[in-house]
């Protein structure tokens, strides 16, 4: 997954911890979400000359921070640190984005603080962290991310945290995507995930399995066991367990 950094400057401290928490909650394939220190804003701005900001960093900036500077002061000097990392800025008043707007920031959005059901400012969270997942997809390879589409909703899987991907038994048209952080259920056959497939390490001479050679620890031959790197084990059956094992010696030189 990509981790990406969220900084929450807010200076009500129960309003900043609710953010934080509703965030927590979101799901994502893609994306995991990290909140580093400092969370304060004063020690934050003191901090800033020095931090290394990426383009995939998000702040979350009050604009009427109740300090000598405001949180326009401070997207200001971000963007001189980086000129495309978002920025969603927290208001009381929505004419506030006019200042903004003047400033040349770019914002990718705003949040209207007085929003007191946590089901709307939940909403309203989801829906810019979706359009955000959106442009950081454009900025990996596309080889090096499944992408999978339902009727409802698209889903990326990045190639190296995907550990197997499995036929749901006793189902029609569903697979179990594990990967390092997750199972996934998934309206797909896996015949269709393979044609998909475009790296040579998944390996696809299995039916009702695609198993990531990369990430692969070792094998249990007692009971037919693949144990993945994260310390997964998957069993199989004999025949499976022994293409598996041939496969892996073929593509990897580490494996005897």
């Amino acid at each position: 997954m990509i981790k990406i950094n969220i900084y929450i400057l807010e200076d009500n401290n129960a309003y900043r911890n609710r953010i934080q928490q509703i965030l927590q909650t979101y799901k994502s394939t893609l994306i995991s979400l990290e909140f580093p220190t400092p969370h304060n804003h004063l020690n934050f701005m003191s901090e800033l000359s020095s931090k290394k900001i990426s383009d995939t960093d998000i702040f979350i900036l009050d604009i009427d921070l109740k300090t000598n500077f405001t949180g326009i002061d401070v997207a200001k000097m971000i963007r001189e640190r980086n000129k495309i990392s978002p920025i969603i800025f927290l208001t009381s008043m929505t004419n506030q984005a006019i200042m903004v707007i003047n400033e040349s920031i770019q914002a990718k959005g705003y949040l209207v603080k007085e929003i007191h059901d946590d089901l709307i400012l939940e909403a309203n969270l989801f829906s810019l962290l979706s359009k955000l997942e959106q442009e950081i997809l454009p900025k990996r390879d596309d080889k090096e991310i499944l992408t999978l589409s339902t009727r409802n909703e698209t889903m990326f899987f990045p190639y190296s945290d995907i550990l197997y991907i499995e036929s749901v038994k006793g189902t029609t048209g569903k697979v179990m995507v594990k990967t390092v952080n997750q199972n996934q259920l998934i309206n797909w056959k896996i015949g269709n995930v393979k044609q998909h497939i475009n790296q040579e390490y998944m390996y696809t001479g299995l039916q009702s399995f695609i198993i990531n050679l990369e990430n692969i620890h070792g094998f249990n031959r007692s009971c037919n066991a693949i144990i993945f790197k994260n310390s997964e084990q998957l069993l199989v059956g004999l025949k499976v367990f022994n293409k598996v094992v041939r496969a892996v010696k073929e593509y990897r030189d580490d494996f005897t």
